[in-house]
């Protein structure tokens, strides 16, 4: 199980990078946005923050909205921030879920078409060398 993993991890792992790259670029336009908005959290008011938001707002979209709701209602930019940050996320999770079933359904098609060969040749030559 864990070298399936491994493996399935070197597959993915451009879609991976792009995802952290996804992140970091939206924590980083998060923080230069919004750093200054008076809030009584701070989101954005520190990089790691900022990080740590887009992160999560990536992974669930109602975590966003119940952190971000007090940005919603001073600043509407947080708004646009948060729907490219949405559409992002579901474009590249969608993207590496059907990367990932595509390679391991042609890898599955593969092997079942090389064993369906090899039991029609054997087939083929006990039929025939008799």
């Amino acid at each position: 199980m864990v070298q399936g993993l491994i493996v399935s991890a070197k597959k993915c792992a451009n879609i991976f990078m792009l995802l952290v790259a996804c992140v970091l670029l939206w924590g980083f336009v998060g923080y230069l946005l919004f750093r200054h908005v008076k809030v009584d959290d701070s989101r954005f008011h520190t990089m790691a923050n900022a990080l740590l938001t887009a992160l999560h707002s990536f992974a669930s979209r109602s975590f966003a909205i119940f952190a971000l709701n007090p940005y919603f209602v001073i600043d509407k930019t947080i708004a646009l921030y948060y729907v490219s940050l949405t559409i992002a996320a579901d474009i590249i999770c969608t993207s590496l879920i059907i990367a990932v079933g595509n390679r391991e359904y042609k890898t599955f098609a593969s092997k079942r078409f090389h064993r369906h060969l090899r039991n029609r040749r054997r087939a083929l030559l006990a039929i025939f060398s008799t």
